[in-house]
């Protein structure tokens, strides 16, 4: 929904299943990342410093 309103704000998922399992579907629904748990803080604050970046 956030896309069809024509917002660009990055968006990451964050889940406890396995990345493999939802990338496809994920990812055609406009999120730009998926971080899964359990999980590193730097590992997010780098996937959120990358999409910045963009």
């Amino acid at each position: 929904m956030i896309r069809k309103k024509g917002i660009e704000t990055p968006v990451v998922a964050l889940t406890a299943f396995d990345k493999q399992e939802i990338t496809e579907q994920a990812l055609s629904s406009g999120i730009n990342d998926i971080i899964i748990k359990p999980f590193e803080p730097s590992k997010l604050f780098q996937v959120i410093s990358t999409l910045i970046e963009r």
